[in-house]
């Protein structure tokens, strides 16, 4: 009986542990939290402050399609924001006229600076300068910070179209749903509940599907699906050479005089980092879909289009720079006269000394 009661617990111990044994055990355990499941076969949907923005873009494209293909709704969308857009350009290039007839003004203004100021704060010119530019264009209302306006209202329309069309080809997440994934948001599970008391997720998940099987039929010349990268290769590129198209001086183009003066480094600076990001435009987009780089070229040619001919009905004047002699070329007739003169002495001494043959 002892025995029985000593070898009992033992076995039970033992036989417990085969069972264990024997039972497979999982490569990832998700313990302590093995309640929840760690995959679904249908992705959570999540409602970002950005998504009603998109559904509306959405809804105006389908209202475009509606009487448009895609083909031509892209870029008719694409003028459509330019000319929406237009009155805020044709400011900015009012201010940047403006701008341009004050020259004569900061330019006395820096001589006078520069005949003033003390010697030993020569190099404190430039600052004055500038700041005495800002305090000129302040006090006429034509800050340099009004030029970035029209640019920087263009873009966030610029990357909801883009997130839209996207969302429409179905390429899954784009640049916006990235900035405000850590925004506050509901799941689309909790939305449900919250409008219908629905528990399923099946139906949420139906209605935020938002991509267009249309768009996979009706694209123009070589790229017919909107939703896939262009097989050829050759919008990627195309993309490229419009935002190079967009650095070119407009003066190589409507056969003008080169404006007066010469840009500072500031500005050789920004140019040369355009021309980077231009050229590196292509290598980065070769994955997106063509429906993104068919808006994306549409809009960039309709810009330069739009830049073309307010150049053309509304030049900008070339600003008045001041008079500069050309003292190069003095200078270069006094030391050649004043080198005649020296040679000329040198051979005539040459020849009075005796005993030298010239």
């Amino acid at each position: 009986m002892s025995r029985h009661l000593v070898q009992r617990p033992l076995s039970r111990a033992v036989r417990l542990q085969f069972q264990n044994a024997r039972q497979p055990q999982p490569f990832l355990s998700c313990f302590p939290f093995a309640s929840s499941r760690s995959f679904h076969a249908t992705p959570r949907q999540k409602y970002t402050i950005i998504d009603p923005v998109l559904d509306a873009t959405h809804n105006a494209f389908l209202g475009l399609h509606h009487v448009l293909p895609w083909w031509a709704a892209i870029p008719f969308a694409a003028v459509a924001v330019r000319l929406a857009f237009l009155p805020l350009t044709l400011w900015s290039r009012r201010i940047m006229e403006k701008q341009r007839s004050l020259t004569p003004l900061i330019t006395a203004w820096r001589g006078a600076l520069e005949r003033n100021i003390d010697p030993s704060k020569k190099a404190n010119t430039k600052v004055l300068a500038a700041r005495k530019t800002m305090e000129i264009y302040k006090a006429f209302s034509c800050q340099r910070y009004k030029l970035f306006l029209a640019p920087a209202l263009q873009l966030p329309f610029f990357l909801v179209i883009i997130e839209s069309i996207r969302r429409m080809a179905g390429a899954g997440q784009g640049l916006l749903r990235l900035i405000f994934s850590s925004a506050p948001s509901v799941t689309a599970e909790g939305a449900a509940e919250t409008a219908s008391g629905a528990t399923a997720t099946t139906d949420i998940s139906t209605a935020i599907t938002t991509i267009e099987p249309s768009m996979t039929t009706e694209g123009p010349l070589w790229f017919v699906d909107l939703t896939v990268a262009d097989p050829l290769l050759i919008l990627p590129f195309m993309l490229s050479a419009t935002m190079l198209l967009h650095l070119v001086p407009s003066h190589y183009f409507t056969r003008t005089a080169a404006p007066a003066g010469t840009p500072s480094a500031f500005q050789r600076r920004l140019r040369n980092m355009l021309k980077l990001l231009a050229l590196a435009a292509g290598p980065l987009t070769l994955a997106l879909p063509a429906g993104v780089l068919y808006y994306w070229i549409s809009t960039m040619l309709v810009s330069f289009v739009q830049g073309q001919l307010l150049d053309r009905f509304m030049p900008l004047k070339s600003p008045v720079m001041p008079c500069t002699p050309p003292r190069s070329k003095l200078m270069d007739g006094v030391g050649k006269a004043n080198w005649d003169t020296k040679a000329r002495d040198a051979v005539a001494a040459k020849a009075k000394t005796p005993g030298i043959k010239s």
